[in-house]
């Protein structure tokens, strides 16, 4: 379940059909994308209303961000408790937790690499430079 509060209007659709759309039932859906079954996700928007009473507050949990559809990020907060809600971690949150500690391995290592290089360079040219004062006896 996905729940954002939003713009949200009545539209007739081409089979004349009674329909809604807007950026509230837009936006509603990415959260819910967000989640697994029996997830109930809250944009942060909606979280901090609820935030406002004592009886909510054990239910929410911060997420952090998840991002959606054109690369737009999306505070969550997951609402769940003894007998509602799942309290597992979203596996497309934890998808992106885990590329994104890959991302930084890699730089990581990368950023060892170049200053492993660096450092061989910088003893070859010392080496190059003390050269011609080396004397070598028989």
């Amino acid at each position: 379940m996905g729940i954002h509060s939003g713009p949200v209007n009545e539209i007739t659709d081409l089979s004349e059909q009674a329909n809604i759309s807007g950026a509230g039932i837009n936006i509603a859906q990415r959260v819910m994308d967000c989640g697994d079954a029996g997830h109930i996700l809250l944009s942060r928007h909606v979280a901090e209303d609820l935030e406002q009473y004592p009886r909510w507050r054990p239910y929410l949990h911060e997420l952090g961000e998840c991002e959606i559809k054109h690369r737009v990020m999306l505070s969550l907060v997951n609402l769940y408790g003894d007998h509602a809600g799942n309290r597992e971690l979203p596996s497309k949150l934890k998808q992106q937790r885990d590329e994104q500690t890959a991302a930084v391995r890699r730089a990581v290592v990368k950023r060892r690499l170049k200053m492993t290089i660096v450092g061989a360079v910088v003893i070859v040219a010392i080496a190059a430079s003390l050269a011609p004062f080396i004397v070598f006896q028989k």
